[in-house]
């Protein structure tokens, strides 16, 4: 699924992010997972963000355990993080920057294209033994 963001000059309107959505199999009793994923065919980037990780994670609290309520759906998701993206003022990610991967010169882009292939083979096996579905786009 893809969002944009309006109204914001950190997030050009042309941009477009995708979203994996993991739904568990207590789905709506427990939140979905939720990550910022990069696609090359249509391009599509990780946005910076002070609660975006480079890998994609999302620190919402909607997305949490104590956050997280049944009536919550995909839109309520989605337009949570078009929110929070909107209002954001900073062109940087604090979680980028504390995670100590990379260095400031580096994009998200660079730094995932680094270290994509030791970090899908974690997520693959991670995501099959939680008995997660997937929903595609």
């Amino acid at each position: 699924m893809d969002i944009t963001v309006l109204d914001n000059p950190l997030y050009p309107p042309t941009d477009a992010y995708r979203l994996r959505i993991l739904f568990p199999q207590s789905y709506p009793i427990e939140a979905p997972e939720v990550t910022f994923i990069l696609s090359q065919s249509p391009p599509r980037g990780i946005p910076m963000h002070p609660h975006i990780y480079s890998n994609g994670i999302i620190c919402l609290d909607l997305l949490d355990k104590e956050g997280w309520s049944p009536v919550h759906n995909t839109e309520s998701i989605c337009i949570s993080l078009q929110s929070m993206l909107a209002s954001n003022t900073k062109a940087e990610s604090e979680c980028f920057l504390r995670g100590g991967q990379g260095n400031r010169s580096e994009t998200y882009t660079d730094v995932y294209f680094r270290t994509a292939r030791r970090c899908r083979v974690r997520t693959l096996e991670s995501t099959a033994t939680k008995g997660h579905q997937v929903l595609v786009p």
